[in-house]
């Protein structure tokens, strides 16, 4: 029968019989549980002229007992007067011997507030014999085991030392030696296996094979006494030699439950998938893989696990040692890599697994620092040999539930964990709790973010905002336990949602795919989501920290141990908010001295949907727009003032590609596919957004996209833009907003063919003026004639091009052009409305008030032939009827003048004209008001300085040739007025005398008729 350990601390004997065998060995300063004992029993051999406090701490299980046995059964052998003390006896006037060594265990109990109240004076003798004993002669040692907590509560600052000695505790606390023990390394593990079979007899061979195989019973054990005997008890003994059975009585038999507090060794639903990929005959090989791990030959491994492993080679462990003896991290790295190669004693068979991948086959937080990993590899790698192989960590974790950091949290006495443990099996299938388990969760693992607004409103739905700089995340939690969809967004009370984490029911299969589709439907909401898979060992984790939130005072999270434990769950949130928060962070654009928008336009008004070269894109848009468009010192036009291509070629498209802003391939662009993916992406996150805030959103996104078509994004949606992405509008929210909606981009994720539809119908039911005129523009470096007749041709054939978008979106960018082109002309045509009312009922009747002063002076004076100026005044008003020829010969000279290089003068002429006449700089200059007002100013006598340069003209030479009647016309106009005011009656007399002639020149045209009859 089977020689069993025992789970207490009864059998003093059995510990120090295997304390013997594991520290026979030549590497025991490697040992870290086993050194610290044999650093002790030194301690105890040798003579001291002082005694000795040695505080020995460690928590529960962790082998503070079995230390203490090793210590009373080696003065046994040694003949070392060596005393184990109760608890209740120091209470009882106990005095500390000045020889030998004394044994004090579960010193925590001091602390109990309940103790501490009832025997305060016995406690406060203790300190203080222990005290009077620190500063005497003698040759005695004493021994206090507790835990960490108690010895932070009893000589801390603060502490129970200080307070019963506030002036000596210093000098007290001098005097007290710690001695940390640590948990067991995976040698020391290998050891004990291998000294407990050996102890029951079974031989060297076959505990060597054995040993091969105890990777995974080291990872899923917590190092705890009891946990280690009931595994060497309850496994190993139970099922030596066999491999297989070792691993059926880990992973399903009763010892899963026992051999950590999570209550899991192996994932079951994980192994079973893996079972399902091969032949039942092949799963043994399985078992072994995954209970060797590292040191894997290629026969070893079967084929789903060949994709899962890394190739390296092995290397004594004395080497080993020798050559990484400077490297701390290779102690670290030890448990991860240390496997067994059969030889002839333990000893020899110890071998480091080394791979140039070496950081694939250890837990992730182990292998940070890359330089010391690199140093490490270079010294190995060339002192291994052999072909060999180990599982990928991350692989491996999937599969079993290593035990890399034990409980994340550390409790302060045994009450309050056994408490923890109570409240744990209580609410382990309590939905509610997991919710709020979670919540905590993500409070205490990312202390950096600041979780509020926590919303907890069933077992099935809880929702929190979580604050990360500047950006507010509103997150749901879902436990899903039927029926879900969309309209559990509604239930969130936020105005939108940002990221949901849905929780995995294992309890409820039926509505499996009504999840999958719900997470599907997330991206069209612009919402992160996640499934979680939180198993029972999960749960407990989670429900330990929520214990220890409610505790408080009681419990020490361990934030080390949630990165091991917890990490992956933590990274999946992490991940999930994140990813959120990314898509709130509008793209900053770098600054430009040219105006985006208008830059941008140039392609907006390409007039074609091909794939063009960008001097292609300059010269069509700017002969089909720009030449018959731009109204020169107009700030408000559709597009920024470029004389040639080599602004947009070098600076504007390349700034836009290079920004993401827009695509182009071997300096092509490609107007059927032309947005780039910081517009796609900024319409995709804002379409979900508004999918979420807005019912009904068609009617506001046709609006926007009419009124953005004038040239500057509409302001409610940019506003709304900037609520949804939380920041303020600057250019680039302006810019990329704008891009988004005229391109026709936001519609892709939307109601598209609805929006397409309405806008074409907004777009149907634009009309213009069908009016026939003219402009004159003019800066420093151009000028030109704009006309209203040309104008509404190119718009019909924007509007022609935009009617295509109903069946290729890539088309709605010419509704935008035909909208903002329209807003230009039916500011001109009303323009020219009012300038032709105001050359018809003002200047042109000015001007023939003049010719009739003329005509009535002239025939005062009894003059019939009329003036050269009557002539000219109503020659030139005659051709003023005809402004389209005038516009033409202005044009062709205007284009001379500044091909001539005279383009300044013109500009400063026509300034100086624009003022003499009464005409604004800042607005379009209507050329039959302009001529018509230049005639009435020459006439005037005003010096017009433009017709130096347009008397080639006909109409403006003849306009000049009355430069100089002005002056007589004036004169006229002046004599005209006296008269009339000296003899105010001489209208009528002239009236009376015109009708007297009238009557002589009748009587004598009749005496005439009768004469002639009489004489026939």
């Amino acid at each position: 029968m089977a020689k069993r350990l025992s789970e207490t601390a009864a059998d003093s004997q059995s510990a120090f019989s295997l304390f013997r065998c594991v520290s026979n060995i030549r590497y025991v300063n490697r040992l870290k549980f086993f050194s610290e004992v044999e650093h002790e029993l030194k301690r105890i051999k040798s003579d001291r002229e002082s005694p000795e406090i040695i505080a020995l701490v460690a928590d529960w299980g962790q082998g503070k007992s079995f230390f203490l046995d090793i210590i009373q059964e080696y003065g046994k052998e040694y003949h070392i007067d060596i005393k184990k003390v109760n608890f209740s006896d120091i209470l009882d006037q106990w005095v500390p011997p000045k020889e030998g060594v004394v044994l004090i265990d579960e010193v925590e109990n001091l602390v109990d507030p309940i103790v501490f109240s009832r025997h305060r004076e016995e406690i406060s003798d203790f300190w203080i014999n222990l005290k009077t004993l620190a500063n005497s002669q003698g040759n005695s040692i004493i021994y206090l085991s507790m835990t960490p907590s108690a010895f932070s509560k009893i000589f801390s600052v603060g502490g129970q030392i200080q307070y019963l000695f506030q002036e000596t505790f210093p000098a007290f606390l001098e005097r007290i030696k710690k001695v940390s023990l640590s948990l067991p390394s995976k040698l020391e593990f290998l050891l004990m296996i291998n000294c407990s079979l050996k102890q029951n007899g079974f031989g060297d061979s076959d505990i060597l094979k054995y040993l091969e195989f105890m990777d995974l019973p080291f990872w899923v054990t917590q190092p705890e006494r009891r946990k280690y005997t009931r595994l060497i008890n309850d496994v190993i003994l139970s099922n030596f030699p066999s491999v297989e059975e070792t691993f059926q009585e880990i992973a399903r038999g009763t010892s899963k439950n026992v051999l950590n507090d999570e209550e899991e060794t192996v994932k079951e639903k994980e192994l079973l998938k893996l079972e399902d990929e091969v032949e039942v005959s092949e799963r043994k090989r399985i078992y072994s893989t995954l209970m060797k791990r590292i040191g894997l030959t290629e026969d070893e491994i079967i084929e789903p696990l060949k994709k899962v492993v890394v190739k390296g080679s092995l290397i004594p462990y004395s080497k080993w040692l020798q050559a990484t003896s400077d490297l701390p991290l290779a102690s670290n790295l030890e448990d991860f890599l240390l496997t067994i190669s059969r030889s002839r004693s333990v000893e020899d068979s110890l071998y480091i697994f080394v791979s140039e991948e070496l950081e694939k086959v250890v837990y992730e937080g182990i292998s940070a620092d890359t330089d010391t990993l690199k140093k490490l590899k270079e010294r190995t790698l060339p002192l291994a040999s052999g072909e060999f192989y180990a599982l990928r960590w991350d692989f491996y974790e999937r599969i079993v539930n290593a035990n890399v950091g034990g409980l994340i949290v550390d409790f302060k006495s045994r009450e309050e964990k056994e408490m923890a443990l109570r409240f744990v099996n209580e609410n382990i299938t309590d939905n509610k709790k997991l919710m709020e388990s979670l919540v905590n969760f993500i409070k205490v693992a990312k202390t950096e973010w600041k979780v509020d607004k926590v919303n907890v409103m069933s077992s099935q739905l809880a929702s929190l905002q979580i604050s990360i700089n500047e950006k507010r995340i509103n997150v749901l939690l879902l436990y899903p336990t039927s029926e879900v969809d969309e309209s559990i967004l509604e239930r969130s009370q936020n105005d939108v949602v940002h990221s949901v984490i849905v929780i995995k029911n294992d309890f409820v299969t039926d509505n499996q795919d009504m999840i999958g589709k719900l997470l599907g439907s997330m991206d069209k909401l612009s919402i992160s989501s996640t499934l979680l898979d939180i198993p029972v060992p999960t749960r407990r984790q989670l429900l330990y920290l929520l214990f220890a939130n409610k505790l408080r005072e009681g419990a020490n999270i361990r934030y080390d141990s949630i990165e091991i434990k917890l990490g992956e769950l933590k990274r999946e949130i992490e991940n999930t908010v994140n990813k959120a928060y990314d898509t709130l962070i509008f793209p900053q654009l770098p600054a430009t001295k040219q105006r985006l928008i208008q830059s941008f336009n140039w392609l907006i008004f390409y007039p074609m949907n091909e794939v063009a070269e960008v001097k292609d894109v300059f010269e069509k848009t700017d002969s089909i727009v720009n030449q018959k468009f731009r109204i020169f010192g107009s700030k408000q036009f559709h597009l920024e003032d470029f004389e040639t291509e080599s602004l947009l070629q070098e600076e504007i498209v390349p700034y836009l590609v290079s920004n993401g802003v827009i695509k182009e391939k071997n300096g092509l662009l490609d107007f059927r596919d032309l947005n780039g993916e910081v517009p796609r992406r900024i319409s995709s996150i804002v379409a979900g957004l508004i999918r979420q805030k807005y019912g009904e959103y068609v009617p506001m996104l046709v609006n926007s996209f009419i009124s953005s078509a004038s040239g500057t994004p509409d302001e409610k949606l940019v506003n709304t833009v900037a609520r949804l992405f939380q920041t303020k509008a600057d250019q680039s929210l302006n810019f990329l907003t704008y891009v988004s909606l005229v391109s026709g981009e936001l519609f892709k994720n939307l109601e598209k063919d609805e929006i397409i539809k309405s806008i074409l119908n907004k777009i149907s039911e634009i009309s213009q003026n069908n009016i026939d005129d003219y402009f004159l523009t003019a800066k420093r470096r151009d000028a030109g004639i704009r006309s209203l007749s040309e104008m509404r041709n190119v718009m019909l054939r924007y509007k022609d091009m935009c009617m295509k978008a109903e069946e290729d979106l890539s088309f709605l960018r010419f509704c935008s052009a035909y909208v903002a082109l329209s807003s230009i002309y039916d500011k001109l045509s009303s323009l020219a409305e009012e300038s032709n009312n105001q050359t018809e009922n003002q200047v042109k009747l000015e001007i023939l008030n003049k010719i009739d002063v003329i005509v009535k002076v002239r025939k005062f004076l009894g003059i019939e032939e009329p003036t050269e100026e009557e002539r000219l005044i109503e020659t030139i008003i005659a051709k003023v009827n005809h402004i389209g020829e005038i516009s033409r010969e202005i044009e062709k000279i205007i284009r001379n003048l500044y091909n001539e290089g005279k383009g300044e003068e013109f500009k400063e002429a026509m300034d100086e004209t624009l003022s003499a006449i009464s005409m604004p700089q800042d607005q379009p200059v209507h050329l039959k008001l302009f001529v018509m007002k230049v005639l009435r100013s020459t006439l005037n006598g005003m010096r017009v300085p433009l017709i130096d340069f347009l008397k080639d003209m006909e109409i403006f030479n003849d306009i000049n040739k009355l430069k100089d009647s002005s002056r007589i016309i004036a004169d006229i106009e002046i004599l005209f007025d006296s008269l009339n005011k000296a003899m105010p009656e001489l209208p009528l007399i002239r009236k009376e005398t015109s009708k007297v002639s009238q009557e002589i020149e009748e009587t004598m045209e009749e005496i005439k008729m009768k004469v002639s009859k009489y004489e026939n």
